[in-house]
Order: C-alpha cells, then structure tokens, then sequence
C-alpha cells in the first residue's frame, strides 16, 4: 500500500495522469472523475466493482482501517473505499488523500469535524510509500502543504517526490540528503530523455514495493520497539519523581527497586532487537533469493520496464536513442539513392511519384 499526496489550487483538477498510470483505468464511479478536496479514498482490489463508506469500512474485519474509527464520524463521512477487479490492486493498494488548497479556502473545506494532519500521519506509519505530487510550474510550496509534509516526519525513507524542485523541499523536509525526486512528461524536445527516464524510475519504485514489504514491515517493528523501550523509561522516571512533587527533601526516601524500569524486560528488549531480529532479517533474505521476484502486474506495468509512455511506439521506436551518433546517417545514403531516382525539383517530389514508391 502506498499513499498519493495531491495539491491543487482552487478549481483546478488534480493532476490525475500519473494516477491513471499506475492503475491504467480507475473505478468508472463519477466521484473519481471529479476534482474532490475534502475526501480521503481507498483503491483497492475486489472480484465486484463497488464503493463502501468509510462507517461500514472501518467495522470490516478484513479490511486494515478499524483503528481510523478514533477520528470519528465527521472523518469517517469523508472516507470511502472503491473496490475494482483490477490485476494491479492485486498487488498494491493507493490511498488517495484529498486535495491541498492554499489559506483560508484549505480550512473552509476541512471544516472543524477531524484533524487532518493527525489522519495523514497515522496513514504515513502504515503505507510502504508516500509520493508527493506537485505543480511543477510553482516555485514554492504553500504553508498548508509544507504542514500536511511534516506530518510524516519520521518516514522520510518512505517519501518520494513528483516534478518538484528540490531545493524547494529542503525547506520542508529535514534531512541532510536529497529526496528522491521523479519527474515526467510527455514532452518531445529537448530533456526528454531525462524525464522519460524519471517516469520509467518512479514504476519502477512502485513495481517492487511487494518486494520489499516484509522488510518495510519489520523496519515498522523494529521502530516502534525502540519507541516503547523509550516511553517505558520515560514513565518509569515520571513515577519516581512523582513523590517529590508534595514530599519535603528531608523525609524523600532512597531509590527503590521496584521504582526503578523492571530490568529483565528491558533486557528482553535488547534482546530481541540484537538477536531475534537480525534471524529474521537473515530469514527473508534466504525466503527472497529462493522465491520468485514479486512484481506488480498489469496496467501499466504489463509487458514494458518503460511504462505506458513507450506502448504502442512500434518497433524499434527508441533504436538510437542512446547512441552518440544520428541513427539515419547510418543507412541515409540508402534512402539518399531512392530519393534521388524519383527525380525531385528543387530537393522536392511530386505526390504521384511518392506514392508509387
């Protein structure tokens, strides 16, 4: 499961060609045709096409949202999940989070009912990917978006960026290195290589997050165990000090024991994250290199490393495409003596003569 984090400006519709990419046709339901900015949307697989609301959603054992039943109803009225038999959500899930306006317009159309960075963020600690869509013509990333970013702090190595400058994302993300950022269009000219090749790069990135999920989930793990031995000493701390608040220094007895983080847990702890998770760490390995490679398929992803921007190209569209010389000097004086055997006036031919040959 990845999430898509989309920012648009008034009325505009959201940039919905890369989306289509991944999933090549999404639900035909008319709410995902238009420009929505208060709705979160689950896409998932499922053998009948279909919407459930998020009240029904999040008391779906088999469906991994229960816990969002804490951002009550006001959320929840906001959430659905569009189910569609699709061979690429077989694979992944796309959580589509709402649109991103600018000032006032962002906190009208959110309303007071829920938080929504708090959503962002709970979503951020789950998924595999985070991809951050952006105009590229804006110079700068408004206030309201740089928040929504910060939400996922914690989970820069999960972030991913689209058509953004990347000095434009350092004022935002806190990290001494780059973030990866993607860029695509279907421009013809000059830097197309570059941007073709970014788009190849980012299905690429989103092919083999099956892959990687086991060690994604085992990162998590290893995280939020460290997060607990920390919260552990925190509140054991908390509770020795707490006779200080009302006991005078004379009469404060010594440092128990039993006051103190129950040692053999901790050790426990430790325990786990030297020993047990580097055997499992050694156990995906040796699962990975004996199983099959688990790719995304269909959609997009079918038959083509290079994405749907080389289908339908023909044969030996990109012949060349890497070579230092023009590839049609190669056999130009070939077709050099058929043009010149049709007899052209003024370096042109006529229409009957072309069409004979």
């Amino acid at each position: 499961m990845f999430s898509w984090v989309k920012q648009e400006q008034g009325g505009r519709n959201k940039d919905g060609e890369m989306y289509q990419t991944v999933t090549e046709v999404l639900h035909r339901e008319n709410h995902l045709h238009q420009p929505t900015t208060d709705g979160f949307i689950a896409v998932m697989y499922g053998e009948n096409e279909g919407v459930v609301p998020g009240n029904a959603l999040v008391v779906d054992p088999n469906k991994p949202f229960r816990k969002l039943n804490a951002f009550g109803n006001s959320f929840l009225n906001r959430f659905i999940c569009s189910q569609m038999p699709n061979q690429v959500l077989q694979s992944i899930s796309i959580i589509d989070t709402p649109g991103i306006l600018s000032g006032e317009k962002q906190r009208i159309s959110r309303g007071n009912g829920y938080d929504f960075t708090e959503v962002l963020r709970w979503f951020g600690e789950r998924v595999d990917r985070i991809i951050l869509l952006f105009d590229a013509h804006k110079l700068d990333i408004s206030d309201e978006f740089s928040e929504a970013i910060r939400a996922f702090k914690g989970q820069d190595d999960k972030i991913r960026g689209l058509r953004r400058l990347m000095w434009s994302l350092g004022k935002v993300i806190n990290t001494p290195e780059v973030v990866r950022v993607y860029l695509g269009s279907f421009w013809p000219n000059p830097c197309r290589t570059l941007r073709t090749g970014g788009v190849s790069g980012s299905l690429k990135d989103i092919q083999s997050l099956p892959r990687n999920a086991a060690l994604r989930k085992l990162n998590d793990l290893i995280k939020r165990a460290r997060l607990a031995k920390v919260h552990a000493y925190i509140i054991s701390h908390l509770k020795k000090e707490m006779p200080s608040l009302s006991t005078p220094p004379a009469e404060r007895a010594p440092h128990q024991p039993r006051r103190l983080p129950q040692r053999h847990k901790m050790q426990s702890v430790d325990k786990m994250l030297a020993t047990k998770i580097a055997g499992l760490m050694t156990m995906i390995r040796d699962e990975e290199s004996k199983a099959p490679p688990v790719l995304v398929s269909g959609g997009a992803f079918e038959g083509s490393q290079e994405g749907p921007f080389g289908h339908g190209y023909g044969e030996g569209i990109c012949a060349g495409a890497d070579a230092e010389d023009w590839i049609v000097s190669r056999e130009k004086h070939r077709y050099d003596e058929i043009f010149y055997m049709l007899m052209p006036v003024n370096g042109k031919i006529t229409g009957v003569n072309a069409k004979k040959e």
